[in-house]
């Protein structure tokens, strides 16, 4: 090939481009000294801290087959691939962030991601996949996140195999069962979220080999029952969501091995709370939920065994006696959330109000109702008050959680008789409006 004469000092540069015009395929665009190569539908950049390909919403139907090997973030979301082939990524061994969400994947092959040695991130979120070969990522050895949720997923087996996988999501993919040994092959998940799922059933071994498991979501599902050893051997357990599912019944010992358990979370359930002995066996936990879960009473020996509990929420369920007994093991609550999804509390929560402004313990509950319905003194409690120049709108953004109702500093109400109280509350918003009205009047 014939060249003009050119200065020596820029022949070697210039026949350098050449070589690569001529020996790469026409798709790939003139890549001079130091510029990254990139697929003609991607852009990509070579910043101080990563190289990254953006090739997102281009219509792509596959994997462009030419990516720098010095790009470390590939981006190829919202595109219409289907597949991913084994080796799609062959060689890209930087790459620590692949971004594969809302393409309608649907098949993805044993060996998709090899050669992905520095993988730590992946999401395959949104997409349409039924089944996942188990040993799919088996060699991405640094892999650390995996986003899994919004596909149509069943496990009928050990679901993965990953040494290093801490995180997994599988939230909303239409998971109606879980069985034996489902996650024995990524025994170092630290958090996995299997919620917003139609799971009706765990078998008893479903989670077994997760002795490092911090965190388990399974709120949303259809669950109706937890075998007792469910959790036994998941040793630094912390976090469990089971709100709003159907479990009627919980074992008082499903959590007596759990020794870190500190949050558990059974909202919206219809649990049978036995007439006697503990709710639960639990020497940490320090956060428990039990809001409308249609309970209508509490034994005496409820809370025996849950000595370290600090907060306790059980509103919306239809309690009409609250025995005083049965607070007496809970020498550190710290805050109360109780009483019936409406206007009034039982009068026979009185004595209840008292034993809580004794002991100091912050309380939320509807004001003492009379039997005609009309509001007697009201007998909410704040633990903060407002800032008298504090602007109402300021007041009306305030977090229910801010307005915590506190036995030691009750408002004093000048003019009661002018104070306007709504009666038929039937949830958390309509009290809110409630005290703030009550803080209104006040400012005033």
């Amino acid at each position: 090939m014939w060249l003009p004469a050119t200065p020596s000092s820029v022949t070697g540069r210039i026949n350098h481009a050449v070589v690569i015009a001529v020996a790469l395929p026409s798709v790939l665009p003139l890549v001079l000294a130091d510029v990254l190569v990139c697929p003609d539908s991607c852009w990509c950049d070579s910043g101080d801290t990563k190289s990254i390909a953006v090739c997102w919403d281009h219509n792509l139907t596959r994997i462009p087959q030419y990516f720098d090997k010095q790009l470390q973030e590939i981006a190829l979301m919202f595109n219409s691939i289907t597949v991913i082939n084994d080796y799609a990524f062959h060689g890209l061994s930087n790459v620590s962030i692949m971004l594969l969400q809302y393409n309608g994947i649907r098949e993805v092959h044993e060996q998709a991601f090899d050669g992905l040695v520095n993988l730590t991130y992946l999401d395959l979120s949104h997409n349409k996949i039924v089944k996942i070969p188990p040993t799919v990522i088996r060699n991405n050895e640094k892999l650390d996140f995996l986003y899994l949720n919004h596909n149509e997923i069943s496990i009928l087996g050990p679901f993965l195999f990953s040494v290093s996988l801490s995180v997994l999501d599988i939230s909303f993919c239409k998971i109606t069962f879980l069985p034996h040994d489902a996650f024995i092959g990524t025994p170092n998940l630290m958090k996995l979220k299997i919620n917003d799922n139609h799971i009706t059933e765990f078998e008893i071994y479903a989670f077994r080999g997760l002795r490092k498991l911090e965190a388990l979501n399974c709120g949303n599902n259809l669950i109706k029952g937890l075998n007792s050893n469910l959790f036994f051997g998941l040793d630094d357990l912390k976090y469990v969501d089971f709100s709003n599912n159907s479990i009627s019944v919980i074992s008082p010992r499903l959590f007596a091995y759990n020794r870190k358990l500190r949050y558990l979370f059974l909202k919206n359930n219809s649990l049978s709370i036995p007439n006697t002995g503990p709710i639960l066996i639990s020497e940490s936990l320090s956060h428990l939920d039990i809001s409308f879960c249609n309970i209508t009473s509490i034994s005496s020996e409820a809370f025996i065994n849950l000595t370290n509990l600090t907060s306790l929420r059980m509103i919306g369920n239809p309690l009409r006696h609250l025995n005083t007994k049965a607070m007496e093991p809970l020498n550190k609550l710290q805050v109360i959330l109780f009483g019936p999804d409406a206007s009034c509390s039982e009068s026979s929560l009185k004595n209840i109000f008292k034993y809580f402004q004794q002991k100091s313990v912050s309380y939320y509950a509807p004001p003492l109702c009379s039997i005609d319905s009309a509001v007697t003194k009201p007998t909410i409690f704040y633990s903060s008050h407002p800032s008298p120049t504090m602007p109402p709108s300021q007041i009306l953004q305030t977090n229910i959680s801010d307005i915590i109702f506190h036995s030691k500093h009750p408002p004093s109400i000048s003019n009661s008789s002018q104070l306007k109280v709504l009666v038929h509350v039937t949830h958390e918003h309509t009290i809110l409006i409630l005290a703030v009205s009550c803080i209104l009047k006040i400012c005033r």
